[in-house]
């Protein structure tokens, strides 16, 4: 039940986001007061709930840890444990902030993307790739961010040639014109997202 009310939370800041003729700091403390008089079992608005709400809140905003920098990530610390005080308070500054941050972030992952599209892209690397069931730390800088991204990139790209065929000559004798097909489709599908 926890982890519904956190969701609910969390989910309705994201949305609001996108809902720029709407007041989310009103649509967040509606919610708030309406869990808080009608849930049947409404949970205590403090720190515990504060934290979590915050770690949903950026998992859902970035799920693998490649958006965000250290950096940002520490700045939007500070509202960790005090978003229980800002719900008390009726006060969504906080999510001025995130806003800021998250926006800065895509418009560097759109930045990023578009410099290594344009960029000469070997597909000839000993570059290393590690893989997780759990997130990474958050990249100290935009350079580290650029580097994953093309490991990125490189490692789709790849990836989508062998699933082209499982006969390695027929791969090898039309690697041309796969890896620029593949180059395409990939460098679209990150520019998309």
């Amino acid at each position: 039940m926890k982890k519904k009310l956190l969701i609910l939370f969390v989910s309705i800041p994201l949305c609001l986001f996108a809902q720029a003729d709407k007041n989310p700091c009103e649509t967040l403390l509606r919610i708030n007061h309406l869990i808080q008089q009608q849930h049947y079992k409404a949970k205590a608005v403090n720190d515990s709930l504060s934290s979590n709400v915050f770690e949903l809140f950026l998992k859902k905003l970035d799920n693998d840890n490649r958006l965000f920098t250290e950096i940002e990530i520490n700045y939007l610390k500070k509202h960790k444990f005090k978003i229980d005080d800002y719900l008390r308070n009726e006060n969504c500054n906080f999510l001025a902030d995130f806003y800021q941050v998250y926006n800065y972030s895509v418009e560097r992952y759109a930045t990023l993307i578009k410099t290594i599209t344009n960029e000469p892209f070997e597909l000839n690397s000993s570059e290393k790739i590690q893989f997780s069931k759990k997130a990474f730390p958050y990249v100290k800088n935009e350079d580290q961010l650029k580097s994953l991204y093309k490991k990125r990139i490189l490692f789709n790209i790849l990836k989508d040639i062998s699933e082209v065929s499982k006969n390695k000559d027929s791969l090898v004798a039309n690697f041309e014109i796969i890896s620029e097909s593949s180059k395409n489709k990939i460098f679209e599908s990150f520019t998309c997202k």
